[in-house]
């Protein structure tokens, strides 16, 4: 597999379990590689004050090692997936808090690309399990200004 096809495969994974949401793949500034970054809300007018970094959903992988971003020519070897971060902003337990983060467990995925894809499809399955129940709670931040469609 090359990386435009594992970088359109990681697109439509998670899109499969949010069809409404913000995914953007783009290549590392420093070093090459890969960073995926997912929200919940597609469409930034729908995100408070229009800025990306309020969306509720945060979720930032990286691949640094062997990866050219885009590249149509050389077949994938192993992937090592490294997770900045992962989490649901939620209302808060502590009253004096604005809002707290919701951890997305997540583990490094060290593996070759078709393998690397089905723990993603595995990792994205459960993030959005976590939604749903944040949802359903009514936990999750400004929920009743978020449109149903994206939750």
């Amino acid at each position: 597999m090359k990386a435009n096809e594992f970088e359109d495969k990681v697109r439509e994974t998670f899109l499969k379990y949010f069809p409404n949401g913000y995914i953007r793949l783009s290549k590392n500034t420093l070093g090459g590689g890969l960073h995926i970054s997912c929200g919940l809300i597609a469409n930034i007018d729908d995100v408070t004050a229009n800025i990306r970094h309020n969306d509720p959903l945060s979720i930032s992988i990286f691949i640094h090692d062997n990866y050219l971003f885009n590249d149509t020519e050389r077949e994938l070897d192993m992937l090592v997936m490294e997770f900045d971060h992962s989490h649901v902003s939620v209302i808060p337990d502590n009253p004096h808090m604005y809002c707290q983060s919701h951890k997305i467990p997540f583990r490094k995925i060290s593996a070759n690309a078709n393998k690397a894809l089905l723990n993603l499809d595995k990792y994205f399955s459960r993030a959005k399990d976590i939604v749903t129940e944040m949802a359903a709670a009514n936990r999750i931040i400004k929920q009743d200004s978020i449109d149903s469609k994206y939750l």
